[in-house]
């Protein structure tokens, strides 16, 4: 149940009126899984043959969360968790299915709806905001993601009360 502890840590930082409802959903997606396979139950998967992602992985699954704006390299990301490059990419595989990089994607493709469905502000500022340099390429990533562009997942939200995130 240790790599509960840093998941349940980063919900209870997540504030539902501060416009972070996608990270805290998100969040306790990933708790309930946590939770599920720790359990044993069978319809949790994901994780490979292991049960629970190594600590260098949440480390850097953390890493990328908090900092999801941060120029990351696989090299910076592994000096951070102290195992090589090479390995944190093996590991981050085995444990979650997906490179560093493809979850750092996901993180700010999340942080992008977040920022469209509880703002007024546009997709490229909504993409800067979110950690891209890339407009294009958010839209690329995101689109991906969601299977709908930026633009037309801001569209349904048109009534945000808020005018910018903090």
């Amino acid at each position: 149940m240790r790599a509960l502890t840093p998941v349940l840590l980063h919900a209870v930082r997540l504030s539902p009126l501060s416009g972070q409802e996608f990270a805290l959903l998100a969040s306790t997606s990933e708790a309930f899984d946590i939770v599920g396979q720790a359990s044993g139950n069978e319809a949790f998967t994901g994780y490979g043959d292991r049960r629970l992602p190594r600590r260098e992985v949440v480390l850097a699954r953390s890493q990328l969360e908090l900092h999801p704006d941060h120029a990351w390299t696989v090299d910076e990301l592994a000096r951070r968790v102290l195992i090589s490059p090479s390995q944190l990419t093996r590991i981050f595989r085995a444990d979650l299915g997906l490179s560093p990089s493809a979850y750092l994607r996901q993180v700010r493709s999340d942080r992008m709806a977040e920022l469209l469905s509880t703002t007024r502000i546009g997709v490229s500022e909504a993409a800067r905001q979110a950690g891209w340099s890339n407009s294009t390429v958010a839209s690329r990533a995101f689109k991906k993601r969601y299977g709908v562009s930026p633009r037309s997942f801001a569209v349904m939200y048109p009534e945000t009360e808020y005018e910018s995130v903090p």
